[in-house]
């Protein structure tokens, strides 16, 4: 759809660009660069030396591809789990590329550099930084990231650490960070990007739904080929930890002033909206890219049939973050603001740039958030740049603002402009940073700069001061100032972090512990967050007070702290903490998950499964779906609703294949209800039926067969469990919930188990689901099943009824033992006023009485409407007879001279059905005139 979209939206000219953007009142601009200085720019970031550093990609539809319009791949795309799975996918479809596997190669993306040699603000000059990223592998290079001369750039399938040691502009240092990112094609621009310094010293980043499959400089796996995620590690490289999963598309991330951070993730164009989601630790979000491809009654699975991209909602499954709000279409570059270049108003702001392929509908949206339990909510959420196709939206270390113009359309066309938007006003000469970042910060008063406006010169300052002995007394000093603004004193708390984290971490993590008695709840909150992070088995006993701490972000940060450190004797802590919550604080139970999964052994989850209170085995639950834990199916005979729920999607979704079959067998006790409600929500009743679905036994099918007139089953459900039933015999490979690639065996299941079943229960199917009526009709006629005479004879008479049912029931009366049955049906058939229903008693009448039935074929084939002579001819393509053959000779001698074109496929079709030399060499004259 983007691509056709794009071929209609026209060529937009610089200055028609420049004149739509509307900037605030009071605000000014002016272009800054345009093409051919920059083309196809994807992000951008202000290097320490004042240069803009933009990644540039030419290879969209051009080698970066998108199942949308390579819909031949898609079953290969949903079965990757390797880059070497990808690459061989590649190469099996190189037929379809022109060239073939240099298709992949012929553009390139690269890292473009443009310099303002004459500082009046204009770019004038480029480089190529970074050229020629076009390795078939390769994905869009959408993230960059410069620190102190550590260029870092995030392109599919590696995070690359680049440098220019001499300063030409070029670097001359590339180096693979870490490898195996985009394991699967997806959707395009749903690559890796979103490069961000933490205010805790780490590098931050994001993928979008192509997924990842890597091992780690440490040895650690981190697989999930199907949906996107968060990722952080140390600046050199190592520590590299999943920050957050299930994400779609994030396109870039942005920390606040207190260390929280955020992003945009886009819609499924599939009815859902895109959203801003809040990241934690271990968060998931719930998307999974097979989602991208199911349509019909379970469109986009489980993220629109559960309203997973909605803000919480009472259906909301237990295993999943909600946004904080949907809110713009296409979020692409995201930033916060840094603290100099704008009016007091957006203190605590952060800026978003909705792309939708035309200037006219995008814009740049502002807004801010606040606390919200332990959560965050989104307020001031308004437009702040208008008309205007931006890919990326920065802060310049003056207070200057740079937007990323893509151009028009979605595709990569040599198009890319950089306007300057900024606020005189505000611009603070004292807080201009380019110096510091261009000599990096030698000689700067580093504990100064840690209370300096600009969030990003605290930032960079705390990194540096790390590495001095230092460090920890200044860094303890200003946490302690309570007379500093508390975004100041988090630096302190941070920096401790930092220190922690090096080769003598003692003396900084005892402050650090001392930090959680602090009055301010941010510090506290912060400082447990740290000594989380640092695994301090020293502060376990701080950790369990503050389970109870007034702050609900206090005891987040607790509970995660404790989860991450392992300590078996902080359960029932936990379990206390959840119990106070009653689930009313996603994140606060989200908090308590990661603490059992890190501190409760298998036998410790046993105790928690019969807590008695709901919340704790809700948790319990969860903590066995990230284990795979076959005790799930315990969990299917709880009480509560809700955790039924929760163990049967682990049970399905995961999968838990141990527990499938008791999942199977908890159908039965819906069965057995007498209406609609408890544990018969929609969600768990589609795992029940896909769990016996897959099992494939004969009780599966019977339970399956039932569920389709059963009282305590919703209308959708029966229908899925009728749609199952019809999908039996020969299941898709694709699991029925989720779109995943799940391949069952036997492929063919027996057919004779299969024919028995369905003649015991669709006749009375038929009877008490009224509203399935053609559907089991058409089952059943396919499969050979009968119904009674009495039946067929009513539906017969039925003209009210669907032509279709009636020809069946017709079909099945003339195949009647009682010859008056027959003799009444086709009599019945043939005074009807439907010209279908008399066509289709023909063959019926010639077995009768040839003659009457040959005069009536006749005169149907010659004189009937279009449908009936459609229908003749299909029946004369059934018969063995010299009569027959001629009527369909007359009908090839017609051909383009007479015979309806209508009829033209029909009548070649049904002469090519009969192995006759007339009818053979008729049909070679009439094509051998094509």
């Amino acid at each position: 759809m983007l691509s056709i979209l794009s071929l209609v939206i026209a060529q937009v000219s610089v200055e028609d660009s420049f004149e739509l953007m509307e900037v605030p009142d009071g605000f000014s601009k002016r272009i800054v660069a345009t093409e051919p200085l920059v083309r196809d720019p994807v992000s951008f970031t202000i290097s320490d030396r004042g240069e803009l550093l933009v990644c540039e990609s030419a290879r969209q539809e051009q080698g970066v591809e998108d199942n949308r319009s390579s819909s031949w791949w898609l079953m290969d795309d949903l079965k990757l789990q390797t880059l070497e799975d990808r690459l061989a996918m590649y190469e099996k479809w190189a037929g379809k590329r022109e060239g073939g596997m240099a298709y992949y190669s012929r553009w390139d993306d690269r890292l473009s550099r443009l310099v303002d040699a004459d500082g009046d603000g204009v770019f004038e000059s480029r480089t190529e930084f970074g050229p020629g990223f076009n390795e078939p592998l390769d994905g869009t290079m959408a993230g960059v990231l410069d620190l102190g001369g550590d260029v870092w750039v995030t392109n599919i399938p590696h995070l690359w650490r680049l440098r220019d040691a001499d300063g030409d502009g070029v670097a001359e240092e590339r180096e693979i960070m870490h490898t195996g990112f985009g394991i699967r094609t997806a959707l395009r621009g749903h690559d890796m990007h979103g490069l961000v310094l933490g205010p805790d010293g780490r590098l931050y980043w994001s993928i979008g739904d192509r997924g990842y499959n890597l091992i780690d400089g440490e040895g650690n796996e981190h697989v999930s080929p199907h949906t996107g995620a968060a990722f952080r590690c140390e600046l050199d490289g190592s520590g590299l930890e999943v920050f957050h999963h299930g994400l779609r598309n994030p396109q870039e991330l942005a920390f606040d002033d207190y260390g929280n951070l955020f992003t945009g993730d886009n819609n499924s164009d599939g009815g859902d909206q895109a959203r801003l989601v809040y990241l934690v630790e271990g968060g998931e979000t719930g998307w999974d890219m097979c989602y991208q491809t199911l349509e019909g009654e379970n469109r986009r699975g489980p993220w629109n049939q559960e309203g997973i991209w909605k803000p919480r909602h009472k259906g909301q499954p237990a295993w999943t973050l909600p946004p904080m709000m949907n809110y713009t279409s296409g979020p692409s570059g995201m930033v916060m603001y840094p603290g100099q270049g704008l009016p007091d108003r957006y203190e605590d702001h952060m800026f978003l740039c909705d792309f939708r392929g035309s200037n006219t509908s995008s814009r740049i949206v502002s807004f801010a958030v606040q606390p919200d339990g332990a959560g965050y909510k989104v307020v001031d959420e308004h437009v702040f740049i208008d008309s205007v196709l931006a890919t990326d939206f920065e802060f310049g270390y003056d207070g200057r603002m740079f937007v990323l113009d893509w151009g028009w359309g979605w595709g990569s066309k040599d198009a890319g402009r950089i306007y300057e938007v900024s606020y005189a006003e505000a611009m603070d000469p004292a807080a201009d940073a380019r110096s510091l970042f261009a000599s990096g910060f030698e000689g700067a008063d580093l504990p100064a700069l840690l209370r300096h406006p600009d969030r990003r010169v605290r930032i960079r300052a705390s990194v540096l001061l790390a590495k001095e002995r230092r460090a920890t007394v200044e860094f303890l000093r200003l946490a302690r100032d309570t007379s500093a603004p508390v975004k100041h004193r988090l630096h302190g708390v941070w920096g401790l972090g930092m220190v922690g984290r090096g080769e003598d971490s003692r003396p900084s993590l005892k402050q650090l512990v001392s930090l959680v008695g602090d009055e301010t709840p941010e510090i506290r909150a912060q400082a447990l967050r740290i000594l989380g992070d640092e695994r301090a088995e020293a502060a376990v006993g701080q950790m369990l007070g503050a389970l109870r701490d007034a702050s609900p972000r206090v005891r987040f940060y607790a509970a995660l702290g404790l989860g991450r450190i392992g300590k078996p004797t902080a359960v029932s802590s936990i379990e206390r903490m959840l119990e106070e919550n009653r689930g009313e604080d996603l994140y606060l139970q989200h908090a308590g998950v990661m603490g059992l999964l890190g501190c409760a052994d298998e036998d410790r989850i046993a105790q928690c499964m019969k807590h008695r209170d709901p919340s704790v085995r809700l948790a319990a639950t969860l903590v066995m779906r990230r284990r795979a834990d076959p005790r799930l199916a315990k969990m299917l005979d709880d009480p509560s609703p809700k955790i039924v729920r929760a163990a049967a999607s682990a049970i399905s979704d995961v999968p838990v294949p141990e527990a499938m079959p008791a999942l199977a067998e908890s159908f039965d006790r819906i069965l057995r209800a007498s209406r609609v409600g408890g544990v018969h929500s929609g969600p768990t009743i589609r795992r029940m039926i896909n769990a016996n679905f897959r099992l494939g036994e004969a009780e599966g099918l019977e339970r399956l067969l039932q569920a389709v007139s059963a009282p305590g089953v919703s209308e959708a459900m029966r229908r899925e469990a009728f749609a199952a039933v019809s999908d039996w015999v020969q299941p898709s490979v694709r699991d029925r919930v989720i779109g995943h690639v799940r391949p069952i065996e036997p492929p063919v299941r027996d057919l004779l188990v299969y024919q028995a079943a369905l003649q015991k229960h669709l006749p009375g199917l038929l009877e008490s689901s009224p509203g399935m009526s053609g559907e089991i009709r058409t089952l059943a006629n396919a499969y050979g099943v009968r119904f009674s005479d009495e039946v067929n004879l009513a539906t017969l008479k039925d003209t009210g009824a669907p032509t279709g049912w009636r020809v069946l029931a017709f079909g099945q009366l003339v195949e009647s033992e009682d010859t008056t049955v027959r003799d009444n049906a086709i009599a019945l058939a043939l005074d009807d006023r439907n010209r279908l229903l008399r066509a289709a008693a023909q063959p019926a009448v010639l077995d009768r009485d040839a003659a009457e039935g040959q005069k009536l074929m006749t005169k149907s084939f010659r004189k009937g409407s279009i449908d009936v002579r459609q229908r003749t001819t299909a029946q004369l393509a059934e018969l063995d007879s010299e009569w027959s053959e001629a009527l369909l000779l007359e009908g090839l001698q017609a051909y383009g001279n007479g015979l309806p074109r209508a009829l033209e496929i029909d009548v070649l079709e049904a002469a090519r059905s009969r192995d006759t030399d007339a009818l053979y060499e008729a049909v070679e004259a009439i094509e051998a005139n094509w």
